[in-house]
Formats: C-alpha cells, structure tokens, sequence
C-alpha cells in the first residue's frame, strides 16, 4: 500500500485513528462499578449507560453516511470530532446520571459522525490497488482499541478515577482535529495556488 502525498497520508491517519477512537470506549467497561457508585443508581440502570451510546451512533451511522457525501467526509469528520471532545468532557464533568446519559447521546452523535466519515476518506486517499489493505489498517486500528481500552481503563482508575475514561480521550481528539485541520488548510491552499488542479484529498471532501 503506498499513499500518494503528505495530505493523503495524514487523512489516513486521522481515519484510522478515528476508528480507534470509537473502540476506546470499551475503558469504560471496567469503571462500571466506579460510575454505579458514583450516582448511586442500581445494576439494573447500568445498561442505559451503554444502550445510549449504542443506538445512538448505530441509528445515525447510515444518514451521517449520505450527510458525508453531500457535505464533504472531512467536514463531517471534523464535525463528529468536535461533538466527542464536548461529549467526552460532559461524561467526564457529570454529576447526575440524566446529565451523564445525555452526554452518552452526544458521545453516540459523535462517534456516528466519524464512523460515517473514515472509511470513505481512507479509499479516497489512497491508490485503487491498495484499498483493500488500507481498509484492513482501519479495521485492525479498531481492534486495537477495543483491545487496549480495559487496560487503559485499569490503569486511569488506580491512578485517578472513572472520569478519567472519558478525560483522557479529549486530548487525543483535539490532537486528531488539529491534524485534520491543518489538512484541510493545506488542501485549500494547494486548491487556491492552483485552479483546477484535482487531488485525492478534494475528492475525500475538503468541504
């Protein structure tokens, strides 16, 4: 797999690490009984923290997906990105469950925004013959952070507490956003110092 510019290869990048993004929510798994006591709401409640999030960005993920290609992916990914990073704080902040659980819809809102987003901008920046592997690359970043989450998870809950799991992933977000958009600058300027002349970035959605 050979991406074709420096552009291409930070739009991957974002993508992927967008996916991985959406797999570390699985730290919170092991703060459940952290976040139980610390509203004070029964076993039995616990599932709204996870049906919230879940049905949220499962509804959404297909008209996100139209929304992308109408508006441009980096534009939505860009969207969906902020929308975590003010999710994530409010989950992090909260001190009622209603307010958490509110914060767990925005979280599901924004996850769907870059789900909808990455898998489009990862075939668009690279060549046709290495679309398969790069998909791949995305998936594995996935899994990768399903994987990593319950240790991360662990170690953030000896060291600080269950906010956390959610505190820890807002700078890692803005750390994606400023990447994506220093893409976008540099497409925009690349579009203005030359008319017409068409990159694989402008076709992944500049917009």
């Amino acid at each position: 797999m050979q991406l074709r510019a420096g552009q291409d290869r930070r739009v991957f990048l974002v993508a992927c690490f967008g996916g991985a993004l959406s797999a570390l929510d699985s730290t919170l798994n092991i703060a459940f009984p952290a976040v139980v006591d610390a509203f004070e709401i029964d076993v039995s409640s616990l599932q709204w923290v996870i049906v919230s999030y879940v049905l949220t960005y499962a509804a959404l993920l297909l008209p996100f997906g139209r929304l992308a290609d109408h508006v441009g992916r980096q534009r939505v990914m860009g969207c969906g990105l902020a929308v975590s990073a003010i999710a994530l704080t409010a989950c992090g902040v909260a001190t009622t469950f209603p307010v958490f659980l509110a914060a767990r819809i925005a979280q599901g809102v924004g996850i769907a925004l870059v789900l909808a987003a990455a898998p489009a901008l990862i075939t668009l920046s690279v060549p046709e013959e290495g679309r398969a592997r790069a998909l791949g690359l995305f998936q594995m970043s996935i899994f990768t952070g399903f994987a990593a989450g319950p240790v991360v998870g662990g170690i953030l809950l000896e060291v600080t507490s269950w906010r956390a799991v959610f505190l820890f992933r807002v700078p890692v977000v803005l750390g994606i956003g400023v990447v994506l958009f220093s893409t976008r600058a540099a497409a925009a300027r690349g579009a203005t110092a030359s008319p017409g002349a068409g990159g694989r970035v402008g076709a992944a959605g500049t917009g």
